[in-house]
């Protein structure tokens, strides 16, 4: 065994070089850390430079600091993580509606969206079609009971007569237009049609004046009567009756004032004497029965035949005035109540003739 002093100072060196090693080793872990630390600031000062430059928005931000923590637990060089971050970044041009997922975001949803797929839609049931309707066979009609497209029967007893068949297509189109045609006729081309009906025909010069409504205009004040329904089917009459016989115009409206003079023209049974209908003809005068007299047509036709007996006898009847026509014929105790209805009475057969033609 050494002695004492040297054993001393055998462990002072050693002692000495184990806190030398010691120090300097401490020396080397600060001075890393030093330089780590300056390092971590340096590329972290980088890589934020680097993304800014790169990357806009809240995203890329988050990407950076991220990858810097990165860089300063795993002890790689910050650049190195800074540009790898800026390889996985997304550029900002591609931004256009939302930030972009983090891929780690974006990696659960898919797999979540591969775990749970959303359930598939049924398809609607498809509409059962409605049942068709039976009838009865009794409304069902037999084909050969169509005659024509006009007339169909029916085929169902007891429910009464078939209703009226309209007009074929083609017919009421026809009806259509000549109504239109005579619509667009003037009274002037009416005149001239009822006029080569007449007898004797005028031919192409200017009308007589037994086919003009008035040749010689009113004599006196003129008044008005009220026209109906029943008014107006007996005029319409007298005028059809006048137009039959060839008669003309003037006849018409003679005819028409007349009957307004004597009954108003309403087919009435009574009247002074035995006198009856539009005309208050007397049977007991030869005019005809009761019951002939009190037809409109009959009574008409007999007050015609009447004025055609006093034109063969008065060749110029046509200029006269109305009221001496009509006395003529009737025979009356007022002649001159007949000349008040002459405008009327030219207003209706106007009217008539226009819906006749």
């Amino acid at each position: 065994m050494p002695r004492t002093p040297r054993l001393i100072k055998h462990a002072r060196g050693r002692v000495l070089i184990v806190l030398g090693a010691g120090l300097a080793i401490a020396g080397t872990g600060a001075a890393a850390v030093t330089a780590g630390l300056s390092g971590s600031t340096a590329a972290a000062t980088s890589s934020l430079s680097h993304q800014a430059r790169h990357v806009t928005g809240p995203a890329s931000t988050a990407a950076g600091n991220f990858t810097g923590h990165a860089a300063n637990t795993t002890g790689r060089p910050l650049t190195e993580q800074a540009r790898a971050a800026h390889r996985h970044t997304v550029p900002a041009a591609k931004h256009t509606t939302a930030p972009a997922r983090h891929p780690a975001t974006a990696a659960r949803h898919a797999t979540a969206a591969r775990q749970n797929p959303a359930p598939a839609r049924k398809p609607a049931p498809a509409r059962k079609p409605a049942p068709a309707r039976h009838t009865s066979p009794a409304r069902h009609t037999s084909p050969a009971r169509h005659t024509s497209p006009a007339h169909h029967t029916t085929a169902a007893a007891g429910r009464g007569p078939a209703p009226k068949a309209s007009r074929h297509p083609a017919q009421r189109n026809q009806a259509q237009h000549n109504q239109a045609q005579h619509k667009a006729l003037t009274w002037t081309a009416i005149s001239r049609i009822v006029a080569n009906h007449t007898s004797p025909r005028p031919g192409n010069g200017p009308l007589p004046a037994a086919d003009r409504l008035m040749p010689v205009g009113t004599s006196g004040p003129q008044t008005q009567l009220p026209i109906n329904a029943a008014r107006w089917h007996n005029a319409t009459v007298i005028v059809r009756q006048t137009l039959a016989k060839k008669m003309g115009m003037r006849a018409a409206v003679i005819a028409v004032a007349t009957s307004m003079q004597e009954s108003g023209l309403i087919n009435v049974n009574y009247g002074t004497s035995d006198s009856l209908g539009l005309f208050q003809q007397r049977p007991s005068m030869g005019w005809g029965s009761p019951q002939q007299v009190m037809r409109p047509a009959y009574a008409a036709d007999a007050f015609l035949n009447a004025l055609r007996g006093y034109q063969a006898r008065q060749p110029g009847w046509a200029t006269q005035p109305l009221w001496q026509i009509a006395q003529g014929v009737q025979g009356s105790a007022f002649p001159y109540a007949y000349a008040k209805w002459e405008a009327q009475a030219a207003q209706l057969v106007t009217a008539i003739v226009r819906h006749l033609y």
